[in-house]
Order: C-alpha cells, then sequence, then structure tokens
C-alpha cells in the first residue's frame, strides 16, 4: 500500500475546523470524486480511494452534488455492456445498495 503524506497550514486546518484525521478522509473523498469524475477511476475504485464503501461513497457525492458521472445516455450504453471486471462481487453490491434502500 503507498502511503501519503501532505502538509497542511496550521490556519487553513483551523479554517476548516477539523481533525488531522478528518482533513484526511474529506481530502481522500475530494480526490475520489475528483478523480470518477474525470473518468479516470471508476466509481467502484474511488470509492475504494476514498476509503469507504460504494453506498457510502454514492451517498457522500449526491449530498455534496457532485457529477462523478458526465456522460451520454448512448456512452452509458455501452459502459453497461461491458464484462464486469474479475473480482468485483456483484450480488454483495446489489446486497450493499438493497441495504441502504431498506434503512431509509
Amino acid at each position: 500500500m503507498v502511503h501519503v503524506t501532505l502538509e497542511i497550514p496550521d490556519d487553513l486546518a483551523t479554517r476548516l475546523g477539523l481533525s488531522g484525521e478528518q482533513i484526511g478522509k474529506e481530502l481522500r473523498l475530494a480526490a475520489a470524486f475528483s478523480l470518477c469524475g474525470q473518468a479516470q477511476l471508476s466509481s467502484l475504485e474511488a470509492a475504494r480511494l476514498a476509503g469507504v464503501s460504494y453506498r457510502e461513497f454514492l451517498e457522500a457525492a449526491a449530498r455534496a452534488r457532485v457529477e462523478l458521472f458526465s456522460a451520454s445516455l448512448e456512452e452509458l450504453k455501452q459502459e453497461l455492456a461491458r464484462p464486469v471486471p474479475s473480482g468485483v462481487d456483484l450480488e454483495a453490491i446489489k446486497r450493499e445498495l438493497g441495504s441502504g434502500a431498506a434503512s431509509r
């Protein structure tokens, strides 16, 4: 695993009103939003980068009003027609998404 260290100026950390750990989480999430929005990472990969579940990632993006998918209908159809990458557990994703809907 790669470890990255960031130095945040004290005045900005104070302005954000977050602990160092919270700032790290927020920056990981922001990076994941950005890379997903630029199509450099899939939404599933971006969730992994952010260190949250897929459902949590999508919910955070919705709360932040972040556009993750800037694609036309035709592009979405092509994406859905592609084979699922190996190692992706679709049933686990369905269960996770289903559990989120049931808890609302």
